[in-house]
């Protein structure tokens, strides 16, 4: 184990504290789920002016998250790219794996909003869903033939 300090300001009310945390950390990352989960204990917190910020700087010292955000390629539709996020926050470390196991996924059109379109992305148990509705692109033709 070793002693870290870490500065982490507060976003859970528009205070935004400014949290000093020390604490004894080592990584003890078994699988790809608890990558970014830290084996430790806060020494000591300090600038939090409630509770929730003294919970708010203990989660993030410990094992920061993150809703993840992102696009994919999608098909027969108006746009090229499907706006896509993580329906539950992911652990910080795996922010950029998600985004390789992105690269290479493309949709074909329609799809619903909140559609799972990874699920249970890195065995995080978390799916990545789509934050867009898109229909089927018509041509053009297809409309001046109706009329």
């Amino acid at each position: 184990m070793r002693i870290e300090e870490k500065k982490i300001i507060c976003i859970i009310c528009p205070l935004g504290c400014d949290i000093i945390v020390c604490g004894e950390v080592s990584k003890s990352a078994t699988s790809k789920s608890d990558v970014s989960r830290k084996a430790g204990k806060i020494i000591s917190i300090e600038g939090h002016k409630c509770k929730r910020g003294e919970l708010y700087a203990t989660d993030e010292f410990l094992a920061p998250l993150r809703i993840f955000t992102s696009s994919v390629r999608i098909i027969d539709a108006d746009s090229p790219l499907l706006p896509v996020r993580s329906r539950d926050p992911i652990p910080k470390e795996l922010l950029l794996q998600c985004v390789e196991q992105l690269r290479g996924v493309e949709l074909q059109a329609p799809v619903g909003l909140y559609d799972v379109v990874i699920p249970n992305i890195l065995g995080t148990g978390v799916d990545i869903i789509a934050t867009a509705s898109v229909p089927t692109h018509v041509k053009s033709s297809t409309l001046k033939n109706n009329t």
